[in-house]
């Protein structure tokens, strides 16, 4: 399933959700501690969580203590998180890392070698740096190769299988699925009059509505659109392959929507790392609904914030499974 059938299945006829207040990842924290009976204490920029006077837990920089030091660092390194999942018969699609200093004739003889690829800093974030249009034919590859040696903060550029498919971002905590979310890339749904250019405004007026997403504004830089355009009467009009909320991609719940298969696949790559206890399973769904999908990321500091606030679907508050997975731990589940 591709994001305009999606779109039209799952989105068409749905509300939208409205936050007028602000919603960062705390929130989730800090609200569930509260009916949980858990105290939330700040020390040297952590914040701990305090049940009957023990301490069940922290919190550090989007990371928290269900997550040992050394799973953080092996889903930072791509190619022993690839490994990892490999060892476990976890699907992921082919990949290779270059040096991004020495590396780029390899890198260009690899895509001679390959079908259509993704190209992306081995350490990517918030969809920075990632091309996904691009030949090694032509200049389009050195301008991708540049673009993400720009992002990378650890020399190394990945070029990856490139799937059609829904973006998919399952959260699992103490190796159980919680939640998930679709992001569909930035998108407008022609009229028959307005420019592409006055369609991103109204969307990014709809958007304001929703503050998880009112940070994160269409901007037309982002895209290689004609800001002219007049897309045709509910022409659904893709504007980007990336589908990050940062460049103006939509969250939509599916935990209810997502295969028994999908739910197991991202329990079997949790599972793959160990000391995860809390991590952002990133998927791309080939056939959403067949539950057939390759696993594209591990996120140990991934933002809850998508969950909490989606644009369509229910609110999700995997926070709360977090803090629980902790008094679990502790022996205080009970309390």
């Amino acid at each position: 399933m591709r994001p305009e059938a999606f779109y039209r299945k799952y989105v068409f006829n749905s509300s939208f959700n409205s936050f007028n207040e602000n919603i960062f990842h705390l929130s989730g924290y800090i609200a569930a501690s509260g009916y949980l009976g858990i105290k939330i204490s700040i020390k040297s920029d952590k914040r701990f969580f305090y049940k009957n006077d023990v301490v069940i837990g922290c919190y550090d920089e989007m990371h928290t203590s269900l997550v040992s030091n050394s799973a953080v660092r092996l889903c930072k390194n791509k190619k022993k998180t690839i490994n990892a999942l490999n060892i476990k018969s976890v699907a992921v699609p082919l990949s290779h890392q270059f040096c991004s200093v020495f590396g780029y004739k390899k890198a260009l003889k690899f895509a001679k070698a390959s079908g259509s690829l993704v190209m992306k800093p081995a350490n990517a974030r918030a969809g920075q740096g990632i091309s996904t249009q691009f030949s090694w034919q032509d200049d389009s590859f050195k301008a991708a190769w540049l673009k993400a040696k720009a992002a990378t903060t650890n020399r190394r550029i990945l070029l990856e299988e490139k799937l059609e498919g829904l973006d998919v971002r399952a959260i699992v905590v103490g190796g159980q699925f919680v939640c998930a979310v679709t992001r569909l890339p930035a998108y407008v749904v022609g009229d028959g009059s307005s420019t592409v250019a006055e369609l991103v405004e109204q969307k990014n007026a709809f958007r304001k509505q929703n503050k998880a997403h009112a940070r994160h504004p269409l901007k037309l830089e982002y895209y290689s659109i004609d800001p002219s355009l007049v897309p045709a009467a509910d022409h659904f009009l893709q504007l980007t392959e990336i589908s990050n909320v940062h460049l103006g991609g939509e969250a939509v719940d599916v935990t209810n929507l997502l295969p028994s298969a999908l739910r197991e696949l991202a329990e079997a790559a949790a599972d793959a790392i160990p000391g995860l206890g809390v991590v952002g399973v990133d998927m791309i769904a080939t056939d959403f609904e067949g539950g057939v999908a390759k696993v594209i990321e591990l996120n140990t500091a991934c933002n809850f914030m998508i969950h909490q606030a989606p644009l369509y679907g229910q609110p999700r508050y995997p926070a709360e499974q977090v803090l629980k997975c902790m008094l679990r731990q502790a022996g205080l589940a009970n309390e």
